[in-house]
């Protein structure tokens, strides 16, 4: 197993952007606590080579199962999609560009970012669900590398001059 060369130090989170937000939460439900969730993950990366740039796009759809099928209850829903914004001052150094011009990304440094953004987003769910039907939901803890492990992500590249 090679060693990841990700230095934490060199690591910046630049910004963070709420893309689309969307909360779908019927009155009907504040009686039904507590529910149940169901949940999608989606997790995408773009790479700027020639700035040392990285965007991560985190979406997370939520909807509520209140187990009230026979009442005919509108379950909630919510659906966020976040952009988070990493300098990467030695991104040169944690990716190469194959013969096949693919790609490949240091696993410590896609780790890294998966963690972060995830563990970000969970910040920003708990404060945006109160008050709704989602008021008790926290993103689960998972593997951050489950995030993009098994897909074939599509990375934007721009190449250094």
């Amino acid at each position: 197993m090679t060693k990841s060369k990700l230095n934490p130090d060199l690591l910046h989170l630049a910004d963070v952007k709420i893309v689309k937000a969307q909360i779908d939460s019927p009155l009907e439900l504040y009686e039904n606590f507590p529910l149940a969730w169901s949940l999608h993950i989606d997790f995408d990366a773009s790479f700027n080579m020639k700035d040392n740039l990285v965007r991560t796009v985190l979406l997370v759809e939520a909807k509520t199962d209140s187990g009230k099928e026979d009442e005919k209850i509108d379950e909630a829903e919510g659906m966020f999609q976040i952009a988070f914004f990493f300098l990467v001052e030695n991104l040169k150094e944690l990716t190469s560009i194959s013969e096949e011009n693919v790609l490949i990304v240091d696993t410590g440094l896609l780790n890294a970012l998966a963690s972060i953004s995830y563990s970000t987003a969970r910040g920003i769910l708990l404060t945006r669900y109160k008050g709704t039907a989602f008021n008790d939901f926290i993103l689960p803890i998972i593997k951050p590398n489950d995030l993009y492990k098994d897909k074939k992500m599509t990375l934007s590249i721009l190449k250094p001059d």
